[in-house]
């Protein structure tokens, strides 16, 4: 027989395999919901006991009163079977601080480029990641839960985790089943607190730059910002300020005494360095169109692009900008 002791609990295991042992049921629940009941026979009546219903669950999750014994049921992600139910505080100090959607060529622990977004523990305590919900969709905000078989990923203080938007949770617990627009989207983290859900970030993003990120400049509290190439799992800096550039020289006429590593003849821009210290190039643009600033980006595979003080660099107009870094598309 089972026997409970008062302030005791007692668990029954629903896997239809009753010949385990008392407390081993002879059904299942349903992971869609139902309802189920404790019944006791009182002379020719069956008398309800306790009676309850669920509905659909999401993996890892609980449904457990709150306050304990007393209060009514709620989703928690904390399961506390055989013991006191408790429900984790709201996180707090967990910033979305950097996201990727399209080419940024980041590349994931299996090599492959992929969007992603970075998360940075600002608190002086561990966030523990298994507790929330990541959605590109706000009228989804349960979409996927941030663990794989109730193992959750812990942030240390001042820590980052990068989440792998690829659509491939199958390739780890940082994979996710989602993909970014570089159209523009959502990003929403969401957690249960008691029968509500809270939102941790919640917005949305504009069209991206191609080969650019957004970033949270200062890092973690500043406002989104374009960033070269992004800095996945590191503190976001922005480039500063470029003085001492020159457009030096240029030329429209295709001569043929001036030609290309390829042996052509084209247009081309020179720029000199007129200043003291080198200058990166990368992230800079070009343009022959008042109206279109952003033309052209001088990007040599997201690398430092370095005019030391004193060196010129032959950009070629020639819109052919797959022939190399040098070669521009206008």
């Amino acid at each position: 027989s089972l026997e409970i002791l008062p302030g005791g609990y007692q668990i029954l295991w629903a896997d239809d395999e009753a010949f385990e042992g008392a407390s081993h049921l002879s059904f299942k629940l349903s992971g869609s919901g139902e309802e189920f009941g404790v019944f006791q026979l009182i002379g020719n009546d069956t008398v309800s006991v306790v009676h309850t219903s669920f509905t659909n669950q999401n993996k890892g999750f609980a449904f457990a009163r709150l306050p304990n014994s007393t209060g009514p049921f709620v989703n928690t992600s904390t399961p506390t079977p055989g013991s006191i139910n408790t429900q984790p505080p709201k996180i707090t100090n967990l910033v979305v601080n950097e996201f990727g959607a399209g080419s940024t060529r980041a590349r994931d622990d299996y090599e492959e480029e992929s969007d992603w977004i970075e998360l940075y523990n600002m608190g002086a305590e561990p966030i523990n990641l298994g507790w929330l919900f990541i959605t590109d969709s706000l009228d989804n905000k349960l979409k996927q839960p941030l663990f794989n078989d109730s193992i959750p990923l812990i942030i240390p203080p001042g820590g980052y985790q990068l989440l792998w938007a690829d659509s491939d949770p199958g390739q780890g617990l940082n994979h996710l089943d989602l993909k970014l627009s570089s159209s523009g989207e959502s990003i929403g983290i969401f957690q249960f607190v008691g029968q509500d859900t809270v939102a941790i970030y919640s917005d949305r993003f504009n069209k991206q730059l191609s080969g650019f990120s957004s970033a949270r400049i200062p890092n973690g509290v500043g406002p989104f910002e374009a960033s070269l190439g992004g800095t996945p799992g590191q503190a976001n800096t922005r480039m500063p300020l470029v003085t001492g550039l020159v457009i030096n020289e240029i030329s429209s006429a295709k001569s043929d005494f001036v030609k290309d590593e390829f042996g052509e003849s084209d247009d081309w821009i020179e720029l000199y360095n007129n200043s003291n210290t080198p200058i990166n190039l990368s992230g800079l643009f070009l343009t022959d169109d008042s109206g279109d600033k952003l033309k052209a980006l001088l990007n040599d595979n997201y690398q430092d692009w370095i005019l030391e003080p004193g060196d010129f660099q032959v950009l070629w107009a020639d819109e052919q900008p797959l022939q190399g870094s040098t070669h521009l598309s206008l």
